[in-house]
């Protein structure tokens, strides 16, 4: 049996699933607006931007790409599937390291393999100098470039890192803005 969830088709799995539309390895940060929740989020008349494009990684690669958006908790924080794993929904530093444990992924900074007892996850801004807990703020990095950045911005510690992730973040403000003028 399968599904439709946006554009895509997802084979539904009905053992281990428990729900999650992320367990097929299709379904990738992009699938969306299924649930009333979603669409009376995205609604015309309500001109409010949908969650989901808010709430998605900037980078779009493994293992950033397999998050995907569930729904925003009694916080308003949003709650992360990751692609391929059972595990249940989370906030996005716990769902950025379920995502790597199931695909693996690189330093974003040395770009080498981490490493499950190596992996840490770091801020592209610090928080001590405004950065916040999203997921878009949240990179997979090794310990040692890790210790090496401390609380510098990414673009002070590695000017090649730093334009790659500014780059992204770019790109997703204007696909945003760009969502937003078709209201």
């Amino acid at each position: 049996m399968k599904q439709r969830i946006g554009s895509r088709v997802i084979p539904h799995r009905h053992s281990r699933e428990r729900g999650n539309p992320a367990f097929s390895s299709l379904a990738i940060h992009d699938f969306s607006e299924k649930s009333g929740l979603m669409s009376a989020m995205a609604s015309k008349s309500a001109r409010k931007e949908n969650p989901l494009h808010a709430a998605r990684p900037c980078l779009e690669d493994m293992p950033y790409r397999a998050l995907v958006f569930k729904e925003l908790n009694h916080h308003q924080k949003p709650l992360y599937w990751v692609a391929g794993s059972d595990a249940d929904p989370s906030g996005a530093e716990k769902a950025l390291k379920e995502a790597h444990r199931v695909h693996g992924g690189n330093c974003f900074y040395c770009k080498k393999p981490v490493v499950h007892e190596e992996l840490t996850i770091d801020h592209a801004e610090p928080i001590k100098v405004g950065g916040r807990d999203e997921i878009q703020n949240l990179l997979i990095a090794c310990k040692p470039c890790n210790r090496r950045k401390d609380h510098k911005p990414i673009e002070a510690f590695n000017p090649d890192a730093g334009h790659e992730w500014l780059s992204a973040l770019l790109k997703q403000v204007q696909d945003r803005l760009n969502r937003l003028q078709s209201f």
